[in-house]
């Protein structure tokens, strides 16, 4: 899935991710201002096609973001 530039400030957006005890947490991060969406778990390292990856693109691209 792509994934747009923030919708803030129009900057490049990546995929950033933290090991948990039981999986992933997956969000979606601009590198610019630092917009965010909310966290997702992921049972799997995330990437774009993986179940928490495509929940945080979607989350995203719909501006639902929150700041940081």
């Amino acid at each position: 899935m792509k994934i747009n530039n923030c919708p803030a400030c129009n900057g490049p957006a990546a995929i950033r991710y933290t090991k948990g005890l039981q999986g992933f947490h997956v969000w979606i991060q601009c590198k610019s201002c630092g917009f965010k969406t909310r966290e997702f778990d992921d049972k799997q390292e995330p990437t774009e096609n993986s179940t928490g990856g495509k929940f945080a693109i979607i989350a995203w691209n719909a501006a639902k973001y929150t700041t940081t």
